[in-house]
């Protein structure tokens, strides 16, 4: 039974190096702002500054989300899913839906971040798809070195404002960040077309941020000694069989 046990040790650190680098936790909050309200929504309601306003409704790890009011807008819903819930370093999704009435004239800007992103990652793809309905869209991501909630910081990808009614689709790319750790940002401004209108306004997407993986130097070599030990391994302890073959 020995033998067996060393020989998969190998195999045994390079599974779990690869789950490391696939499985982490970094926080994720979501902050939306129109007019003078701002609505400040951490996962698992952990303690971030700035402070979060509102509980999470999402009780899921990994995920954020919340729906209410926001100066003119309605949310009727927002959730934000983090790389623990994708399961992916970096993979942000923001799923979003607001609607706004003939009096709604401020914009609503939802920012979704992600910090203490661990592992360098020079470049990201962006897109944002949805459809605007008498509104304007704009989609932005962005990286911090600083490592802060809802900041500017590096620009990855900017769509512009989508003024297109109806479906619209958008994708973009960009340079990343190689010092960790970081932050990453996306963020949506949704805004009344400029159209009267008698019913409601409304605005549907879904954003997702993906970053691609460059291995830290320690991973690197924990996969090059486990490469080594599948080759050493067999010739330092043989099973029972090749013992009595020589024998």
């Amino acid at each position: 039974m020995g033998f067996k046990v060393r020989r998969l040790f190998p195999l045994l650190v390079i599974v779990a190096v690869f789950c490391a680098t696939k499985a982490f936790s970094s926080p994720i909050a979501l902050q939306l702002v129109s007019g003078s309200t701002t609505v400040i929504v951490s996962d698992q309601d952990v303690v971030i500054s700035p402070a979060a306003t509102n509980a999470d409704q999402d009780p899921t790890p990994g995920e954020v989300s919340w729906t209410g009011g926001v100066g003119g807008w309605n949310v009727n819903v927002v959730l934000g899913l983090g790389s623990l819930a994708t399961g992916t370093i970096e993979d942000m999704d923001l799923t979003y839906n607001a609607s706004g009435g003939p009096s709604t004239t401020a914009p609503l800007t939802i920012w979704f971040t992600e910090v203490n992103v661990p592992t360098p990652l020079p470049f990201f793809s962006a897109g944002d798809g949805g459809s605007n309905n008498r509104t304007d869209t704009e989609y932005s991501a962005s990286s911090d070195g600083g490592n802060g909630y809802f900041t500017s910081g590096t620009l990855i990808a900017d769509s512009g404002v989508i003024s297109t009614q109806g479906a619209f689709a958008y994708n973009g790319s960009g340079a990343g960040s190689l010092s960790t750790p970081f932050s990453v940002t996306q963020m949506i401004t949704i805004s009344p077309d400029g159209v009267l209108v008698s019913g409601r306004r409304l605005a549907t997407g879904d954003a997702e941020l993906i970053g691609t993986l460059v291995p830290e130097p320690s991973t690197v070599l924990l996969l090059a000694i486990g490469l080594a030990g599948l080759v050493l391994y067999p010739r330092m302890f043989p099973d029972s069989n090749t013992v009595n073959q020589r024998v």
